[in-house]
């Protein structure tokens, strides 16, 4: 490929990703700005059908253009298959036990966490039936779209330029929370974005994510 088509390639990518980060900025702020108009709206459903619409928006890029991956991040290589495996049970297992310390500590000292059960899935409440679902969706936005796209478009060396930007658009799909949950989803961004980077793949970072935001809830830690 010629020095001019690199570079055509190079700006057309870039502005892909310009466009969907305007994309999902806009239609998070219309919703947020709906939310805050309407106190009533169910801010969770909200949220589910954000990440629909980036799931389609997704979809369309990829048919249009080569700098989103065909599997999205869900393909694992054949060579990755152990390091994957053995990274997703170490992160289960660390995750796990760290839930149950701090749920065996806390009901010392607090006797609303200890009256909860000790541990109960809470799959009665909508949202979380679909949760598993849900984070795939926000992994792919994230990660097989917009920090593989970023990275593409860089020097192999500058591949960190692409964390920060995938993980402000994550942050952006907990806009209907608090500024502190908005932090902390932009920090386990990061945190996933580097797994996913070394991964090559996006099940390391989804399974991070996946405990973390559902686990505290069934071990009564909220």
């Amino acid at each position: 490929m010629s020095d001019k088509a690199k570079k055509e390639k190079v700006s057309d990518a870039r502005i892909f990703y310009i466009g969907l980060i305007a994309a999902v900025a806009v239609v998070q702020i219309v919703l947020k700005v709906f939310t805050t108009l309407v106190p009533d709206a169910q801010s969770q459903v909200l949220s589910r059908i954000t990440e629909g619409i980036m799931l389609i928006f997704a979809v369309m890029f990829a048919l249009r253009t080569t700098f989103v991956q065909p599997w999205f991040g869900l393909k694992i290589e054949k060579s990755d298959y152990k390091r994957t495996a053995l990274t997703c049970v170490l992160l289960a297992l660390g995750i796990i036990a760290i839930f149950i310390l701090a749920r065996l500590v806390l009901q010392q000292f607090s006797a609303e966490v200890a009256e909860r059960p000790f541990f109960r899935t809470y799959l009665n409440i909508k949202h979380r039936r679909y949760y598993l679902i849900s984070v795939l969706v926000q992994e792919i936005l994230a990660k097989g779209v917009l920090q593989y796209g970023i990275e593409k478009t860089m020097p192999e060396d500058k591949w960190y330029i692409a964390l920060p930007v995938s993980a402000l658009v994550f942050g952006m799909l907990h806009i209907y929370h608090s500024l502190y949950y908005i932090l902390g989803a932009i920090g386990l961004a990061l945190i996933s974005g580097i797994l996913y980077h070394r991964q090559k793949n996006l099940w390391s970072s989804f399974v991070l994510h996946f405990l973390i935001a559902f686990l505290p809830r069934c071990f009564g830690l909220k």
